[in-house]
């Protein structure tokens, strides 16, 4: 197997730091030195991007590494090899592509083998930095609607629901690591300004992982206001819901900014859900064409029955979803 030796630093617009990369001063990218094997000497020039689908939960970070010689050719035929890595269970993702690029294939196992527990870390770090940069820049045009949660029932949606690394509200409490997570009204007609916040704890003041709580601290939030008007107490032991609130404003000064932000994102993206929705149930039922049963699956792609989905929007009060046949 090729040995990489001596990498020092990945620079990236995010300064990425991984011990596998020398850095590269002239341009963005990091170095990358096999010191035996067919290539050896050869420096790669690295360039590594995230998956760039801001609702998708996925791990997976592109690696672009270009083979340079000393007078300036490009040694890989191709111009670049490429394969992608998952950062969180750590290996190489094997895609069909991958496989038939022997070379690709053989670089990635070589990288993936050299990486450190931390340079492991530091990528999925560094990919959640990169996906929230993602989200904030994202717009309605760009997110496929199609697989978003249904919301036919009028339930609020929670923001990672849709955006899995949406989770951006991190703030300390009593040396103990704490997060926010919103849940949106994303009805098309509605123009309340309010959030719940979920108050969840990371970890505790020894740095372990706190478990999951069915029924955490919440709080129902107005950003536009700076009100409160429903508290949810959670476990017994947590601090208030007013102290973990003062506690998230301090560490995020813009938080009613960033609420009204990502609410408004969440409301554009499901105004786009409902005009699909209305589009396939309008091509569904036609007049001409085959009436849809009760029971059968709404044409919506709810996957729910269509009494319990669209019949309502047809038929009325008297098809509302939730009524029984």
């Amino acid at each position: 197997m090729n040995a990489i030796v001596n990498l020092k630093k990945l620079v990236s617009e995010k300064n990425l730091n991984l011990s596998v990369l020398e850095p590269d001063s002239t341009q963005r990218g990091g170095l990358l030195i096999l010191n035996r094997g067919r290539l050896a000497g050869v420096r790669y020039r690295v360039f590594v991007h995230p998956c760039c689908n801001p609702t998708c939960g996925c791990c997976e970070v592109l690696f672009r590494c270009r083979a340079d010689l000393a007078d300036g050719k490009v040694a890989t035929p191709d111009g670049f090899l490429e394969f992608w890595l998952d950062v969180q269970d750590q290996k190489v993702v094997r895609t069909t592509e991958l496989e038939k690029a022997p070379e690709s294939l053989r670089l990635a196992k070589d990288l993936s083998s050299a990486l450190t527990p931390l340079d492991w870390k530091r990528l999925y770090q560094w990919l959640r930095i990169s996906k929230l940069e993602i989200i904030r820049k994202a717009t309605s045009s760009t997110i496929d609607v199609s697989r978003l949660p249904h919301v036919t029932d009028g339930r609020m949606i929670s923001f990672v629901e849709v955006f899995p690394f949406g989770l951006a509200l991190y703030f300390p409490m009593q040396d103990e690591i704490w997060a926010a997570d919103e849940t949106y009204c994303v009805q098309p007609n509605c123009d309340c300004k309010e959030t719940i916040l979920s108050f969840l704890k990371l970890q505790d003041a020894s740095g372990a992982n706190s478990k999951f709580v069915s029924a955490p601290s919440a709080i129902r939030y107005n950003y536009r206001t700076g009100s409160t008007r429903k508290s949810f107490p959670g476990p017994a032991g947590d601090p208030e819901t007013a102290v973990l609130l003062a506690a998230l404003k301090k560490e995020q000064p813009l938080l009613n900014e960033m609420l009204e932000q990502r609410h408004l994102l969440m409301q554009t993206v499901y105004r786009r859900h409902a005009l699909e929705q209305h589009s396939k149930l309008a091509r569904a039922t036609t007049p001409g064409q085959r009436k849809i049963g009760r029971n059968e699956r709404c044409p919506c792609g709810s996957g729910k029955k269509f009494k319990h989905c669209c019949l309502g929007i047809i038929h009325g009060d008297s098809g509302k979803p939730g009524n029984s046949a």
